[in-house]
């Protein structure tokens, strides 16, 4: 067990941390997720704001 965690430990580690992150990233994009709501109500207040300058229409 020595001679693998002397070998392998350190890839080890980093697919753990790597695991790690995706699974991070993969929870705050979901669809309810901090990262998509924030993205949302961005493009939605750049195309409010553009539509009340221009007078016209436009959806997202």
């Amino acid at each position: 067990m020595e001679k693998i965690m002397d070998q392998y430990g350190e890839t080890i580690l980093k697919a753990i941390i790597f695991v790690a992150l995706a699974g991070i990233i993969i929870f705050l994009c979901t669809n309810d997720g901090f990262v998509a709501t924030q993205f949302q109500n961005a493009l939605t207040n750049f195309f409010t704001n553009m539509n009340n300058l221009g007078g016209g229409s436009v959806t997202p």
